[in-house]
């Protein structure tokens, strides 16, 4: 059922007297967390935190067996990536490609957005995907059962441009805002664009050796650009040009900015305040997040952001930028 929104609020939040039925698997959960902002903006790295804090946020995410720690990513998810449920991710996608969009060209998808015809078919289609994909794809890895999931949620930097939807089917969701400093998204961008091509997912070792077998001549052409040896062509409206990469951050912050109506259930963090005072910005998590989690863990998700691990990635990401490589086999998720 299509819901109308509330006058009051600008046209953000839906009517909490009408909302888009889901299944039952998920409607018996605690509302959930949605984790929003700019692709290369973080959301990678606050979804660790919360992950190991209990959160439920991705059925992949390792977690402990005997005791109520979660346990830490391996080397493997830190290269491939980490903290995004791909159920979530691919409906997303689904979403924007119906109106002819992208995560990097968005223009038509927001055009369509409110479209009452373009609205109705979105939302069923989300609809159904509580009954069968999501609910299969994500509910699966629950340790202990729906009923004793303190805390859920999903990270996806499309779910920015999605969120009016998302809103319909769980009205009453904690929206978390990622922010970063938007020359270092673009570098970040231009970076991961150069290496792997323009796709916002990280690249698996798999992925790159397939990618290498199908494509023999692109795979050296990226190593040619690592080494310096070739330069790409930058067109405008790609994250390869600096000032588009510009230009869909501002876009991207502006749709997060708009639900901050939301008050309370809405909050920003910023990814440099993370890597500044990791505790702080933990204890601040759990309290937005609504679980209650002792000093131990709250170091366990301040150490992950920690000199000996997340800090180690930064610095070498910086060596990466100054001194090319030809590791195509490396691809760091933030």
């Amino acid at each position: 059922m299509v819901t109308s929104f509330s006058s009051h609020t600008g046209g953000v939040i839906p009517n909490r007297r009408r909302h888009t039925l889901v299944s039952p698997a998920f409607s018996r959960l605690p509302p959930p967390v949605i984790i929003v902002g700019m692709h290369r903006s973080g959301t990678s790295l606050v979804s660790g935190m919360l992950s190991l804090m209990g959160v439920y946020l991705d059925p992949a995410w390792p977690r402990a067996q005997v005791d109520s720690r979660v346990v830490p990513p391996g080397p493997l998810m830190r290269r491939n990536g980490y903290g995004e449920a791909q159920a979530f991710r691919l409906l997303n996608e689904r979403l924007l490609q119906q109106a002819g969009s992208d995560w990097d060209d968005p223009a038509a998808f927001l055009e369509l957005r409110s479209k009452a015809s373009f609205e109705r078919k979105s939302l069923l289609t989300m609809q159904s995907a509580t009954f069968s994909s999501l609910k299969r794809q994500f509910l699966y890895g629950l340790p202990y059962g729906p009923h004793a999931v303190s805390a859920w949620g999903w990270k996806d930097p499309r779910t920015s441009l999605t969120l009016p939807y998302w809103l319909h089917l769980f009205p009453d969701a904690r929206v978390l805002h990622v922010r970063r400093d938007p020359e270092k998204i673009a570098d970040s961008l231009i970076k991961r664009a150069l290496a792997g091509g323009p796709s916002a997912q990280p690249i698996s070792v798999k992925e790159r050796l397939v990618k290498l077998a199908t494509d023999p001549k692109r795979a050296i052409s990226l190593v040619r650009r690592r080494m310096g040896l070739e330069t790409p062509i930058v067109k405008a409206g790609s994250v390869l040009d600096r000032d588009y990469c510009h230009e869909l951050t501002e876009r991207y912050v502006s749709e997060c900015e708009r639900f901050r109506v939301l008050g309370s259930r809405y909050t920003e963090i910023h990814h440099e305040d993370i890597l500044l005072a990791p505790r702080t910005l933990a204890t601040q998590l759990a309290e937005f997040a609504g679980i209650e989690v002792t000093p131990e863990v709250i170091e366990q998700a301040a150490a992950f952001v920690s000199q000996d691990n997340i800090l180690p990635v930064v610095n070498a990401m910086t060596r990466i930028e100054r001194a090319p490589t030809t590791d195509l086999t490396t691809s760091i998720m933030i």
